[in-house]
């Protein structure tokens, strides 16, 4: 065979290797939740607990004729 074709084949797969070891990382970074992540998800449910028990303890709103 051409030693230029075996080069340029060589280098092909290489290429191809290291474009799907980078799409496999790129994809183990999305499906990984981040720690800033899981802190807004947290603070959220937070709020939305103490809006809820303020809500329950406020008293009645007047009523206006």
């Amino acid at each position: 065979m051409n030693p230029f074709i075996d080069d340029s084949r060589a280098r092909y797969q290489e290429r191809l290797h290291e474009a799907e070891q980078w799409r496999l990382a790129k994809r183990a970074r999305t499906i990984r939740v981040s720690w800033s992540d899981r802190l807004r998800v947290h603070i959220g449910e937070r709020l939305i607990t103490l809006g809820q028990h303020l809500k329950a303890a406020a008293p009645p709103a007047p009523q206006f004729d």
